[in-house]
């Protein structure tokens, strides 16, 4: 049963962890790549205004993906995991339940951690508040919010364990 839990923290803790804290140096108070430069290709996205751009909206809720994100979460996000497959575990099930962890640790880290604004505070205060690329939000509290794909990846890093302990190969 360890495996089911390692999994996921060494993808916490060894990637997107230390990801986020590049992030947070990289981006500062800016988050979504808004301090960039608007002129430099991966302040871009070759998504806004098209179809792609505009569904890609719709299933993760969130502002379209700048040329950055694109590369980290179309290529260095699935490489790691690929090399996550070839190198220990055999069950995808049990790797993207790690995906989904990753991804939701590591934005909630973004804004745990950022030491240049109280970004966890203004993620709370939800639509009130100055994260801007989120746009669906789920009321915790009276006063408290967290963004609704929070719940979507905690959703299937959770299926996506049940169905790794049911199918273990």
């Amino acid at each position: 049963m360890s495996i089911y839990i390692t999994y996921p923290l060494l993808s916490f803790l060894l990637f997107s962890f230390p990801l986020a804290l590049v992030e947070i140096s990289v981006e500062k108070a800016h988050g979504w790549g808004s301090g960039w430069s608007k002129d430099k290709w991966y302040a871009k996205s070759i998504f806004r205004g098209t179809k792609a751009g505009n569904i890609l909206i719709k299933i993760t809720k969130l502002e379209p993906p700048l040329n950055y994100h694109i590369i980290l979460a179309y290529i260095i996000y699935p490489g790691v995991f690929v090399l996550e497959y070839i190198f220990g575990t055999k069950n995808i099930f049990l790797i993207l339940s790690s995906f989904f962890t990753a991804i939701l640790f590591g934005d909630i880290s973004w804004f745990l951690c950022n030491w240049y604004f109280d970004s966890w505070t203004q993620l709370t205060k939800g639509p009130r508040g100055s994260i801007f690329w989120h746009k669906k939000w789920t009321k915790v509290t009276r006063n408290r919010y967290l963004p609704t794909v929070y719940f979507i990846w905690l959703l299937c890093a959770i299926i996506f364990m049940i169905l790794a302990i049911v199918f273990p190969k």
